[in-house]
């Protein structure tokens, strides 16, 4: 089977059989729904985010087929300043709103918040916290989430290597101190497993944010 066969059949799962196979990616309902939508094409997104929502869903929907699929890079997946995996940008578009490239395009200060994290295996990886400014509402983003403002923050997960971000993650993240605490915790919850070496590495990623980008005046 190809890709084009694998989409066809994709395409034709009603919502239960959709439901049943997404299940264990744990997506919330509305973004769940997103993704069925743009799969019987109810939702138009840019043809360079397409590929990306099409390897997710493949990749998610038929985990096998995906495997025995050439698995290439595409135009839009690798650039000077960084480079990501399509289908993980296609997942991190539904479940987070948002795209590794959009985190790039529309910040002024993508790459100068950068703090390495921690991990024995693994010395290259760091955390980028970034702006994320738009003017139409979120117009700007393929899928944006609920609520969306014009000044936004973001967290990033990434592999810094030969001057270049290859992209593991990417969330919003608010403004308020502890909503923002709480989306450090579920970002590093997942990277960093030892729970007093990720409360000491959440504290002082907190304080390099309230000094460097979010002033402490809009936390309140």
């Amino acid at each position: 089977m190809n890709r084009v066969e694998a989409w066809q059949v994709i395409k034709s799962l009603d919502r239960e059989e959709f439901e049943k196979k997404i299940e264990n990616q744990k997506l919330p309902k509305d973004r769940q729904d997103l993704l069925f939508k743009f799969i019987r094409g109810e939702i138009l997104v840019s043809y360079s985010c397409a590929p990306d929502l099409e390897g997710y869903a493949i990749k998610s929907l038929m985990p096998e087929v995906y495997e025995s699929l050439p698995h290439e890079a595409h135009p839009y997946s690798s650039c000077e300043i960084y480079d990501y995996d399509p289908p993980k940008n296609g997942q991190n578009i539904i479940k987070h709103g948002i795209g590794f490239g959009e985190v790039v395009s529309y910040s002024t200060k993508f790459g100068t918040l950068m703090v390495p994290c921690p991990n024995e295996n693994d010395g290259e990886r760091c955390v980028i916290f970034s702006d994320l400014n738009l003017k139409h509402g979120g117009a700007e983003l393929a899928l944006p989430p609920a609520g969306i403002r014009e000044l936004n923050y973001t967290i990033s997960i990434a592999h810094h290597r030969d001057a270049k971000f290859r992209f593991i993650s990417s969330r919003l993240m608010s403004s308020k101190r502890e909503k923002y605490r709480k989306t450090m915790e579920q970002a590093f919850g997942e990277i960093v497993s030892d729970e007093e070496a990720r409360v000491g590495f959440i504290d002082r990623c907190m304080e390099i944010v309230e000094v460097n980008l979010i002033h402490r005046s809009t936390q309140n």
